[in-house]
């Protein structure tokens, strides 16, 4: 929606199912006519923009598009001149490489917008909060990152409560530790590894 800033009624700039998914993320272009926006849909997410003044749209990068393979996309922001864009995406196989990306912005109606070009990798951190100084010159982001590892908790059978402190079985950094399966004698765990730049395993 757009909302006067001095108050008044808010104007939709996209309606539900057009396009599909949820709507977030808004970013104005320099001169106010067009804003970039994320959508979010089946754990993707694309980038779409919107006419404030004629209120089409236009899909940036979709999952289904040629080039870099782009999962999640997130919080697109123009550059202080309006020649182009900046935002946070995920990428390769299995979507465990976040990185900050580039594109550029049409210079009139109907020409193609510039293939994602990767400017940093943020590895298994996810890149937020894009800001770009005035001038262009410098830019700044937040690289978010969580541990994943494996837990053991002694449980008493009787009670089913927990009958000691949970202990760490991995200590890693850097990858995400998952969908732990015991053995049928309870004597080892299979998982699920998954590390920037590589295949589960």
């Amino acid at each position: 929606f757009l909302v006067p800033a001095a108050g008044g009624t808010p104007v939709p700039l996209t309606r539900p199912g057009s396009p599909k998914g949820g709507h977030g993320e808004p970013a104005f272009s320099p001169d106010g006519k067009t804003i970039v926006f994320v959508t979010s849909e089946q754990n993707a997410g694309e980038i779409w923009s919107v006419s404030r003044l004629d209120g089409s749209l236009q899909p940036i990068f979709a999952r289904k598009q040629k080039g870099p393979v782009l999962g999640n996309c997130y919080e697109p922001v123009y550059s202080p001149h309006g020649d182009r864009i900046y935002f946070a995406a995920t990428s390769g196989a299995t979507q465990m490489n976040a990185g900050l990306w580039t594109a550029r912005v049409p210079s009139s109606a109907g020409e193609p917008w510039g293939e994602p070009e990767r400017v940093t990798s943020a590895g298994p951190a996810s890149l937020r909060q894009i800001a770009i100084s005035p001038g262009g010159s410098s830019l700044t982001y937040a690289a978010l990152s969580s541990a994943s590892n494996l837990w053991s908790l002694p449980i008493d059978v009787r009670s089913a409560a927990p009958a000691g402190d949970p202990m760490p079985l991995t200590r890693a950094t850097g990858c995400r530790n998952s969908l732990p399966v015991f053995s049928p004698d309870g004597s080892r765990i299979a998982f699920m590894s998954c590390r920037a730049g590589g295949s589960a395993e």
